[in-house]
Parts: structure tokens; C-alpha cells; sequence
């Protein structure tokens, strides 16, 4: 199904729209939503859903959640894209096979993946985490807005992470004088893996290039 979405004509046309549009966000962020962060979410949730041993149609499900997690966002406007991509996604997947059930859950994680308030599956809790670590360079390489934030965040070059049975490890690969502080613009960078590896009964470890970095520390200054 991921593979029939992606190449859809109905489903290309939406993304085409989206990335049209800069959503601009207290007036700071204007971040990419298009097809390109919709497809590095589904390989973050493929990772995550892959490392927790779900079975193949649980991973698929979650990739297409990602695809479709911000396809409210062809109507314009970004307050409340979460519950209205949820909205869509219902509707657009009437053309498609699926089981109610995991037709449900998917729609469940699409209208949560916003606030992460609601995790109630793999799924949900993989998009929710998707979504928000994809926050590196080549969501602010074309914004409209050059100020000092969107400058700092060029140099977060990649996101990685790795979940086994005891923890989530979060790696950032960024420019030697990136300043972990500027965390706290985007503090669900930070809170998602924590809210997740709770939710996973895990420990959460945070790194910027390979070394341990106390997060705890930058949410409260």
C-alpha cells in the first residue's frame, strides 16, 4: 500500500499543494511538509516500528500513516492539521483494502501525532516520534524566515536513533558550535523521545556527536 500511495496521482497532487505553502508559525517556523519530510518520517517509523519487532503489516501500516500524517495541511491553514490530516486520511483510504481495525489505529496516530497526548499503539507512538526528530537541515534549507534560529538548525546535519529492549538513544550529528540550548525552540525534539520512552518503559538517552548530552538541564534553564 505505501508503494501504490506514493505513486498515486490523487495523493501526489495534495503533497505538490503542501509544499507550496509556508505554514508560518510564530513567525519563526515555516519548516517543509511535503512529500520529501512525509517519506523521511516513514523511514524513521519503519526504524522504530522494525527495532520494537513488529510484525511486516503493523511496519507497512506505519508507513503509510506517515505518509498521510500532514495531509490536512492541503486545505492551508496549520492550527488543528493534525485532527483534520486525520480527517482526510480517513476519507482517502476508502480506495484502499485495509482492516477497520488498523484502518482506525492509523487515524488515531495521525490525529495525535501533533501533541503525542493520546498514544494509544506502535504506531501512534512511532509517528509521534517520527515526526518530530525529522528537524534537521533540509527542513530549514528553504525557509523563507533567516533568522537566528532557522540558521542554527543548518547545522543539525542528521537525527539518529537507536531503540533496543532497555533504552532510546537519541543522536545528533551537527557542526562542532551547534548549541544544544536552541533545543528549547523546538523543546518536542526533546519531550517526544522522552514521552515515548516512557511510554516504552525505557530509558531515554540524548548525544550530540557521540557524547551524552543532560537534557533534563537544557529543558530547565
Amino acid at each position: 500500500m505505501y508503494e501504490k500511495i506514493v505513486m498515486d496521482e490523487e495523493y501526489i497532487a495534495f503533497m505538490k499543494q503542501i509544499e507550496a505553502i509556508h505554514f508560518v508559525s510564530n513567525g519563526k517556523w515555516d519548516w517543509e511538509h511535503g512529500l520529501a519530510h512525509a517519506v523521511r518520517v516513514s523511514h524513521y517509523v519503519r526504524q522504530f516500528l522494525t527495532d520494537l519487532k513488529e510484525d511486516e503489516n503493523t511496519i507497512e501500516m506505519g508507513r503509510v500513516a506517515a505518509l498521510l500524517h500532514d495531509i490536512g495541511l492541503v486545505d492551508g491553514i496549520k492550527e488543528g492539521h493534525a485532527k483534520k490530516s486525520a480527517e482526510k486520511a480517513s476519507m482517502y483510504l476508502n480506495k484502499y483494502s485495509i482492516d477497520p481495525a488498523m484502518k482506525q489505529t492509523i487515524i488515531d496516530a495521525i490525529a495525535d501525532h501533533s501533541s503525542g497526548k493520546k498514544m494509544e499503539s506502535s504506531i501512534g507512538a512511532a509517528l509521534f516520534l517520527a515526526d518530530k526528530l525529522d528537524m534537521a537541515y533540509h527542513r530549514v534549507v528553504s525557509s523563507t524566515i533567516k533568522d537566528s534560529i532557522n540558521t542554527a538548525f543548518m547545522k543539525v546535519k542528521r537525527v539518529e536513533f537507536v531503540l533496543t529492549e532497555e533504552e532510546l538513544c537519541v543522536e545528533y550529528s551537527t557542526e562542532p558550535d551547534f548549541d544544544m540550548g536552541i533545543l528549547k525552540c523546538w523543546k518536542k525534539a526533546l519531550t517526544a523521545p522522552l514521552m515515548v520512552s516512557a511510554y516504552f518503559h525505557r530509558n531515554c538517552i540524548f548525544k550530540k556527536n557521540k557524547q551524552n548530552i543532560d537534557v533534563q538541564k537544557i529543558l530547565e534553564e
